[in-house]
């Protein structure tokens, strides 16, 4: 033992020094262990496609390599006469995604948030398919990086708004969410009709990831994808066409994402 304690008093100055310069990525891998060090949480990309009367629809999807990957798709569905839509799955590059939450309007629509913790990384397809043949089917997804892998999200949160009976004096939806300072919030909007013109317009410091409208023989519908900074504490949701008239039937689905 006190020919082992000499060696270790033996050991150069200039050795610990150079053990003082290593790089942490260096460090991380001694002892043949490697510990990645998890990027700060951002927006990666987005994506989205329509159908009418369709049993499914397929689009793009591209994740970066960047690590601690979230992919959020939205599912908007509209029947009508009064049938409740469903959904059978969703997937991404064939991984079947979890559903996060959901708000139906009424009996005829509904806007859904699915996920996947770390998805595939590169171009895969995002395949919804609804329980029947629907009138309207609306998907956008937006993915993100640097996202809690084990937490990803808060407390999902709907809400619904509007008139049925008078188009005349439309509103919007408005969610609460609950986020910490760092935290991201994704959130989906849905409308029962609207010309094909109608677009949503963002709130309160929202980015729109995706955006799209349908109307093909009186069958129509809107949908949207949207994030926005979160905040401490309880932030607000809001989207809306911007319109005076029509889309009388809002719904929103949102939730905070959580930085890893």
């Amino acid at each position: 033992m006190a020919n082992e304690v000499e060696k270790l008093n033996t050991i150069a100055i200039a050795d610990i020094e150079k053990f003082n310069l290593l790089a942490d990525s260096d460090i991380e891998k001694i002892n043949g262990f490697e510990f990645a060090s998890a990027p700060a949480l951002a927006f990666d990309a987005a994506s989205g496609a329509t159908g009418t009367e369709v049993s499914s629809i397929t689009f793009s999807h591209t994740c970066s390599t960047t690590s601690h990957r979230l992919l959020v798709v939205s599912v908007n569905l509209a029947a009508y006469p009064e049938d409740p839509p469903s959904v059978t799955s969703v997937t991404y590059g064939g991984d079947a995604m979890t559903e996060g939450g959901t708000i139906h309007y009424l009996t005829y629509h509904r806007t859904s948030l699915y996920y996947k913790v770390a998805p595939a990384t590169g171009t895969n397809d995002v395949v919804i398919t609804p329980a029947a043949t629907y009138d309207v089917i609306i998907g956008g997804s937006v993915s993100f990086v640097g996202v809690d892998q084990s937490t990803p999200f808060g407390t999902f949160a709907t809400s619904s708004a509007g008139n049925i009976d008078d188009e005349s004096t439309p509103s919007y939806a408005t969610t609460t969410v609950s986020s910490g300072l760092g935290e991201i919030l994704v959130y989906s909007q849905g409308s029962t009709y609207g010309a094909a013109s109608n677009v949503w317009s963002s709130y309160d410091g929202s980015t729109e990831r995706h955006d799209a409208s349908v109307n093909t023989s009186g069958k129509d519908g809107n949908g949207s994808l949207y994030t926005k900074a979160g905040v401490s504490g309880s932030n607000t949701a809001t989207a809306d066409t911007g319109n005076t008239a029509g889309q009388y039937g809002y719904h929103m689905v949102a939730v905070s994402v959580k930085p890893a």
